[in-house]
């Protein structure tokens, strides 16, 4: 497996990879990319109505040029760093864990051992149906990674199939608690 590679230098000898899964792309980037064109909306606004500099003076017309040159760089930067971060992310549910891989420049894993897990969700947004009716998200709590605002401790986003996922996962979790 081509994606098993990416996971490789830090499975265990005798551990099993049961699934790795790549978020849905168009759900992936369409999320994000909607938090970022309202956040660079706000910022190029106000940033446009502000932009008198000195004693230099800018009519409207001047101001909103400016806020739109600024919205377009905010954009096109998040689309970059949009992509990356959606190039590096993997999840893989093993026969004794679940490892989430990200990162922007740098690889990063998180990892929940299937032991430990106290609670598996699925949830499906409005946007996730409209996509598809199986992209969704499950989100893993457990109890050495607590949360104050009783948060998941980890999620996996924008999953295709996520039905059979989440039941892959309740079932790794059952197989594996039944064997200690």
């Amino acid at each position: 497996m081509e994606n098993e590679e990416k996971f490789k230098r830090i499975l265990d000898n005798n551990e099993i990879v049961k699934a790795i899964i790549k978020p849905n792309k168009k759900i992936y980037i369409l999320k994000r990319f909607i938090l970022v064109a309202f956040v660079g909306l706000f910022i190029s606004l106000w940033l446009g109505a502000f932009s008198n500099v000195g004693s230099m003076y800018f009519n409207p017309g001047q101001m909103l040029l400016v806020g739109a040159v600024i919205y377009v760089i905010i954009l096109i930067l998040s689309s970059i760093f949009i992509n990356k971060f959606y190039k590096n992310n993997f999840y893989c549910i093993t026969s004794s864990r679940i490892i989430i891989r990200g990162g922007l420049w740098g690889i990063d894993f998180k990892t929940i051992s299937l032991v430990k897990v106290e609670a598996v969700d699925l949830k499906v947004s409005p946007l996730d149906k409209m996509i598809s009716d199986n992209i969704g998200t499950i989100s893993i709590a457990n109890r050495t990674r607590q949360t104050e605002n009783g948060m998941p401790n980890f999620s996996l986003q924008n999953i295709e199939n996520v039905d059979e996922i989440y039941k892959l996962i309740k079932y790794s979790i059952e197989d594996l608690k039944g064997k200690n």
